[in-house]
């Protein structure tokens, strides 16, 4: 898994991955590591971002709350800026009596083709639904679907648009962050307040912010 990240990795390395996870009994992560191993290498550098540490913590944090505020039931998931797919796949991963479908798109054509052959398993029993799509294009029903999660606010250059175009009653999940650093962040914000204050929820269940490496990443949960 180290050298995946680090970039030296090779199929073969991929293959032992893929066996230690299995004899380890870790089933669902030897699975993924093997979808990894089909994916053209060209698709390796984008599965490695997704698989950061900051990536994998924040999307932890989001789902630990998320079903810790949820009521009891099953939910379907619209995730914006979907990338890899590795938002949906967590949420099957840890919410599994909680979620019942998925869709995720982005922007970037690709993004389909790798989220798709990653999550293989969920895509062909029909809980999950890749789709390339802007998130600004998205058209929204009243409180259909039942959860919005966009973790990519930080990357949306007319926010104040898209926001306002979801109904009144939607349930929300946001994420931003203080990394104006960051590669296309464009909508980076100051501290939590100034989320709080981009984004008003007019029933908040949370609000906070983790620290991360050398930046801070903010959530809100809760009803527009």
């Amino acid at each position: 898994m180290q050298s995946f990240l680090e970039g030296s990795c090779s199929t073969q390395a991929l293959g032992h991955w893929q066996k230690h996870l299995l004899s380890e009994g870790l089933w669902e992560y030897g699975t993924y590591a093997r979808q990894v191993k089909k994916l053209d290498a060209r698709h390796w550098k984008s599965v490695q971002e997704s698989l950061s540490q900051g990536q994998i913590e924040s999307k932890i944090w989001l789902f630990e709350v998320l079903k810790d505020v949820l009521p009891q039931g099953q939910y379907s998931l619209q995730v914006g800026g979907g990338w890899t797919g590795m938002t949906a796949l967590m949420s099957f991963w840890l919410m599994p009596h909680l979620v019942k479908d998925c869709c995720s798109f982005d922007i970037d054509p690709e993004c389909a083709e790798i989220a798709n052959s990653l999550n293989e398993p969920y895509s062909w029993n029909g809980m999950l639904d890749v789709k390339t799509m802007d998130l600004h294009a998205a058209a929204f029903a009243p409180h259909q679907p039942h959860i919005i999660i966009n973790t990519v606010c930080e990357h949306l250059t007319n926010f104040k648009g898209w926001f306002e175009a979801i109904p009144s009653g939607q349930f929300v999940v946001l994420q931003n962050n203080d990394f104006y650093e960051g590669r296309d962040h464009v909508n980076c914000v100051a501290d939590l307040h100034a989320f709080e204050q981009q984004a008003p929820l007019s029933t908040i269940l949370f609000s906070g912010e983790l620290e991360l490496f050398g930046y801070k990443r903010f959530m809100q949960i809760g009803v527009k």
